[in-house]
């Protein structure tokens, strides 16, 4: 199973669950079963928000319920498949008889870009997937059973190396059918906008606590500031300044939420001069003060 603590520095209090089985550590793979979380847990302990380090993947069978992935919530029902990355804030509830599958796999579970096997990031385009989507019966049902097979085999595992490598080929079937349900599903297309798009969200995730400008991107990337806006248009319908801002947003919501400091700090840490120049830009892209936001999400 996966392990939280509580990080404290600087006035933050963050809530991180890592990936901790001692088992499966050589894989960093493991399925469990949305029934047994549920049995297992403290309704009060899952209502918590989390920020995860891992990769985690919800695919719901049966029952009705909601899950949160940075602050939007999404209903989960049959044919429901959730995809959390590594760094973002979630928050389970309770379902009515919710019954499914969830794979908790590290980022070094996933096969290097010049990895000798099909699962590639270039297929896998995993970054890119949508958190919730819905899958039609029959993805649903060769989706389900791909991962009881995985399941079956973490089961078994001995950590051999033979075990090991059928492990791995076995997540990379998950992965690549979740990948073609995904593709499937949003049309994703392999043209140029898209390209750039990518490389661009790429370098936004690396620079964001910088607060950085369209300009200062596009000299970084080499590509010119209209380029960039195509892309974002083509790729998530905004210009380039509205998909920085909304990001740096989401930042600051997820430091305002899950940590203890201040605005003010926050503030600084995501490269404001003054204060009441991020609580406007908050209100802005938000629609709540930074100290309203906190108040309705309840920060821990």
């Amino acid at each position: 199973m996966v392990k939280t603590s509580q990080t404290q520095k600087a006035g933050e209090s963050i809530r991180e669950t890592r990936f901790s089985n001692a088992r499966l550590s050589k894989v960093g793979i493991e399925v469990l079963r949305l029934e047994d979380l549920q049995r297992w847990a403290q309704q009060q302990w899952l209502a918590q928000p989390e920020r995860i380090e891992f990769h985690l993947l919800i695919l719901v069978t049966a029952g009705r319920g909601l899950h949160t992935v940075d602050f939007e919530s999404h209903e989960l029902k049959a044919g429901t498949l959730i995809s959390v990355r590594p760094g973002q804030m979630q928050r389970w509830h309770a379902g009515d008889g919710l019954e499914g599958l969830f794979v908790v796999f590290q980022s070094s579970a996933l096969p290097g870009p010049g990895a000798h096997t099909e699962a590639s990031h270039e297929l896998l385009r995993i970054n890119e997937w949508p958190v919730c989507m819905r899958c039609p019966a029959k993805v649903q049902a060769e989706l389900a059973e791909e991962v009881r097979r995985l399941a079956d085999e973490l089961k078994r595992y001995d950590q051999g190396d033979l075990g090991t490598a059928l492990i791995r080929q076995l997540t990379g079937c998950v992965l690549l059918r979740s990948a073609r349900a995904v593709a499937e599903h949003s049309a994703m297309a392999n043209d140029k906008p898209h390209s750039v798009h990518r490389l661009f969200i790429a370098e936004l995730e690396r620079a964001v606590g910088e607060r950085p400008t369209v300009h200062a991107l596009s000299a970084r990337l080499g590509y010119s500031v209209s380029t960039l806006n195509r892309a974002c248009l083509a790729a998530q319908g905004t210009p380039a300044k509205v998909v920085i801002d909304k990001r740096v947003a989401l930042e600051a919501a997820r430091l305002l939420v899950h940590t203890l400091a201040p605005a003010a700090q926050i503030s600084l840490q995501l490269g404001f001069s003054e204060a009441t120049n991020f609580s406007k830009f908050f209100q802005r892209v938000m629609g709540a003060t930074p100290q309203a936001f906190r108040e309705r999400h309840g920060a821990r």
